[in-house]
């Protein structure tokens, strides 16, 4: 026995009782409605998130502005991190044009324990953040892996309303106990 996947019931389609729409609704309807529940306030509490958002302070600039850094050394993206390095510091340019190359990252991270100290005094405005940071490396010519936390120190100088780093050091954790 073959069963079609088609039902052998004539189609069925409405049938209106009138051919002519409703003119509109009585009043008696409109009052009858349903009461409308959207609270007052829902404008005002929906846009100030967006507005948050929109609008940082100069120290939540500076910390996107770090962990961005992390990011682009994480990827390897030697370029973006020389973007972000302030092109009056000559110095630190040439350091981490001289440096980046010899590493691969497979990992950057900031930890959240960041300090950012704003000087707005200063012309142009500047700011150091201190925070701990760990890698994972790769070096470049040898190959050798490892892992490495450190207590990071940057110096950003504000340039054309942009947060740019103007210098940075290192120190690994176990440093100060080597100077004793």
């Amino acid at each position: 026995m073959v069963y079609s996947s088609r039902a052998m019931v004539e189609r069925s389609l409405p049938h209106p009782d009138c051919l002519q729409p409703p003119q509109g609704v009585s009043q008696k309807m409109i009052r009858c409605s349903l009461i409308h529940t959207v609270p007052a306030l829902i404008r005002p509490a929906t846009l100030r998130p967006v507005l948050r958002s929109l609008v940082q302070t100069d120290a939540e600039q500076i910390e996107a502005t770090i962990r961005h850094i992390a990011r682009d050394v994480q990827q390897n993206d030697h370029e973006a991190v020389y973007a972000h390095i302030d092109p009056a510091a000559q110095e630190t340019l040439a350091l981490a044009k001289r440096e980046l190359p010899r590493y691969q990252f497979s990992r950057a991270t900031v930890k959240r324990n960041m300090e950012i100290v704003l000087d707005q005094r200063a012309n142009p405005p500047t700011a150091h953040a201190s925070f701990n940071a760990r890698v994972d490396v790769r070096e470049a010519d040898s190959g050798h892996l490892w892992r490495e936390a450190g207590f990071v120190e940057v110096v950003m100088r504000k340039v054309n309303g942009q947060w740019m780093v103007a210098g940075c050091r290192y120190q690994e954790p176990t440093a100060p106990l080597r100077r004793r």
